[in-house]
């Protein structure tokens, strides 16, 4: 399967973050930045690499980051398992679901797949979030 086609293959529950169901004691300080507003969305993959390619998908992802902040990613992280010398995860935070699929059709994000698309196995693992808060968003 392809990258992109796994990214926004079709299945599974809409994606609908927004905190009108949770009470204000619970949202404490963040009730007025929360409550009745629709959150970011968040992206988190993994993809296996052929052996012996893991630095060089990452260089790659990495240097294929800089356009990202201008079509509304928040946050773009590309780490290396610690425990799987052929897995690499990407953790994503986006505006919106919306912008996060837009971005896959930017010149810069389909060089990116292109490049790295021959040296991946093809194995991918997803799972989309609603972005509450944190450090560094």
């Amino acid at each position: 399967m392809e990258w992109a086609a796994f990214v926004q293959e079709a299945g599974g529950p809409q994606h609908s973050c927004n905190f009108e169901h949770v009470s204000d004691t619970l949202l404490g300080a963040s009730r007025s930045w929360l409550k009745g507003s629709d959150m970011r969305y968040g992206y988190i993959g993994s993809m296996k690499v052929k052996p012996g390619h893991r630095a060089e998908v990452v260089a790659v992802l990495v240097a294929g980051a800089d356009g990202l902040r201008k079509a509304g990613c928040h946050l773009y992280v590309v780490t290396e398992s610690a425990t799987d010398e052929d897995t690499v995860w990407v953790s994503e935070v986006w505006e919106s679901k919306e912008h996060h699929d837009a971005s896959l059709q930017l010149p810069e994000a389909k060089a990116s797949i292109s490049k790295v698309m021959p040296l991946l196995t093809g194995e991918f693992t997803r799972q989309e979030t609603c972005v509450a808060g944190g450090l560094g968003i």
